[in-house]
């Protein structure tokens, strides 16, 4: 039992409809944080986007930009095994930076924008950051095209120095993404709609409480996506 002081149905909490499974309903906040990430993009029905990062946050966004039809979407990961989980859940296509180049292979699958004091840009218009990998950030701003756009929703616990001097030929946005109270209610509203099968993807495996270090151990593997705890 758990208890919310100065409680407001519908604003501090939200009512789980009767006909959603708990099961899916656990996976409405990290769902949710997906979401948000990929409404900070603005992304439409022409955008290319790719998204660093297949945990959780990330396969969110990933599905998210799915059902929106974006017209591209590329998913990046050092594991194979997520891409594999991202191409499930509606990436177009999947680049392992450990074995391919990624902005050669990015030019490949969205073009190329105009070069910039003559170096080469792709045609990339939303870059998600979820991954808070080393290198990520300037990795895409030295490849983003004039005017594309950075969202960043990973969790940097160490300062990221960012080459202003080239951004401003670029005219690049970047913005970020942290709270989410509108898309947890739009996420709890919207997961009974999506495929069964991409959820069940999306969830790699169930432990129960008792097991709760052998899942936690779990959900930090490269071949885990979300995990989930249940309690009987």
């Amino acid at each position: 039992m758990a208890i919310i002081r100065d409680a407001v149905l519908g604003k501090t909490l939200l009512p789980v409809p009767d006909d959603l499974d708990l099961n899916r309903a656990a996976l409405v906040e990290p769902l949710a944080v997906g979401l948000h990430t990929v409404n900070r993009g603005m992304p439409n029905a022409s955008t290319k986007a790719v998204v660093f990062g297949c945990g959780p946050i990330g396969l969110a966004a990933v599905l998210w930009l799915a059902r929106r039809d974006v017209a591209h979407i590329v998913a990046i990961d050092l594991a194979d095994e997520r891409l594999d989980y991202a191409k499930r859940m509606g990436a177009h296509a999947v680049i392992n930076p450990s074995k391919e180049d990624v902005p050669i292979r990015l030019s490949e699958l969205h073009g190329s924008g105009d070069p910039i004091k003559g170096l080469p840009t792709v045609g990339t218009d939303v870059f998600y950051d979820l991954a808070a990998g080393p290198g990520v950030i300037d990795q895409i701003t030295t490849m983003a095209k004039f005017r594309s756009r950075l969202v960043v929703g990973a969790i940097y616990f160490n300062p990221v120095p960012i080459n202003f001097r080239d951004l401003i030929l670029r005219e690049m946005e970047i913005t970020t993404a942290g709270p989410y109270e509108q898309e947890l209610r739009d996420a709890l509203a919207d997961v009974s709609k999506i495929d069964p099968e991409t959820l069940d993807t999306y969830v790699t495996a169930t432990l129960p409480f008792s097991e709760f270090d052998k899942a936690f151990e779990l959900a930090k593997k490269p071949s885990s996506a979300k995990v989930m705890v249940t309690f009987d």
